[in-house]
């Protein structure tokens, strides 16, 4: 039987808070879905529920600092469903291991 895929929208309702500030929309603020995958990468990362990230429009740019393992511990503590280190590194383009299990576990520890 096939995997039924979530809509963007869909999934993005499903998290009301900011991963990185914790806060709600606001004024002046608004929830977003950021893909950890960007460039040429991005087209497939709009369609991976494993690449998104909730974010508000005033803490996604500093997602863009952010390493692959901070944005893949971030995924981890707030939607273990759909955390997928490998597939996230495969839609890079990169190898499997590109971001170790162990690297995003060190951030998953820092913010805790």
């Amino acid at each position: 039987m096939p995997s039924t895929k979530i809509g963007r929208s869909t999934w993005g309702m499903q998290f009301p808070t900011c991963w990185v500030c914790g806060l709600p929309e606001g004024i002046g603020r608004f929830l977003q879905i950021h893909e950890i995958a960007r460039g040429v990468h991005r087209s497939k990362a709009i369609t991976e529920p494993c690449c998104w990230l909730r974010t508000c429009s005033q803490c996604h740019d500093t997602l863009g600092s952010m390493s692959i393992a901070q944005q893949l511990a971030l995924k981890f503590l707030n939607d273990p469903e759909n955390y997928d280190r490998a597939k996230v590194c495969q839609i890079r383009g990169r190898a499997d291991t590109a971001v170790t299990e162990d690297e995003v576990m060190e951030e998953v520890e820092k913010l805790r």
